[in-house]
């Protein structure tokens, strides 16, 4: 298991202000955007970047809807084993903000500061998806040099991709090595965390996107690119 601490985080303004619903920034007053910085200037302090990944060889079983993973732990759902059907391997990630962040986030709801809350939220949000795009990028170069290609990852929650999966990530990445564990109901704590999947294989080339919004059931998004297309 790989493990990765060396990201340092960067964020997209534009979108975090979108999230907040902050379209155009230019309407913002100046002492609204200087408190709202400042939120983003401490809370980016707070980030503690962590990934965790395993290579792994895999077999899919497209007749049983299944994919097994080193032969002995398997993911369900015509999704994944569609999404994966001409792969050999995968790799497969947890990844997380830190609990810094995510107890901050508590804390500012707790005391009704809900703009402070929303937007260290949406912060953490978008640090974890420049995390997996830093990933992504170093992924690249590196099976390209292999002759192989990579799909878009995809996660637990995604179509019948269920959140309990989550546990068969789990047996096979152990996620007290970057601080993370399951709860009985699936969820990663700390709360700002993530985890997910790419499968690799020959002859399937190098995806466009890290990740396909086109798959992605959260109809309401804020970062949405293109419109959920149900996939057969």
């Amino acid at each position: 298991m790989d493990i990765l601490t060396d990201i340092p985080v960067s964020i997209d303004r534009k979108k975090l202000f979108k999230q907040i619903g902050y379209k155009d920034t230019s309407a913002i007053s100046p002492a609204v955007k200087e408190s709202i910085e400042q939120v983003i200037s401490s809370g980016l302090r707070l980030i503690e970047p962590k990934l965790a990944a395993k290579r792994c060889n895999i077999k899919v079983q497209r007749d049983k809807s299944r994919v097994w993973v080193e032969g002995n732990v398997y993911f369900n759902g015509n999704f994944t084993t569609k999404h994966l059907k001409n792969c050999c391997e995968a790799i497969i990630f947890l990844v997380t903000a830190g609990p810094v962040i995510s107890k901050e986030i508590e804390s500012a709801f707790k005391e009704n500061d809900y703009l402070k809350a929303m937007i260290l939220d949406g912060l953490a949000d978008l640090a974890i998806e420049n995390i997996i795009m830093q990933y992504w990028n170093r992924l690249v170069e590196d099976i390209k040099a292999e002759g192989l290609g990579i799909t878009g990852f995809i996660s637990p929650g995604h179509l019948d991709f269920g959140v309990d999966q989550q546990r068969s990530i789990f047996k096979i990445l152990d996620g007290n090595k970057i601080g993370l564990n399951l709860t009985d109901s699936c969820l990663i704590m700390p709360i700002k965390s993530a985890s997910g999947l790419y499968g690799l294989g020959k002859g399937i080339g190098i995806s466009r996107d890290n990740h396909n919004c086109q798959h992605c059931t959260i109809h309401d998004c804020p970062y949405r690119t293109s419109e959920y297309i149900i996939s057969k």
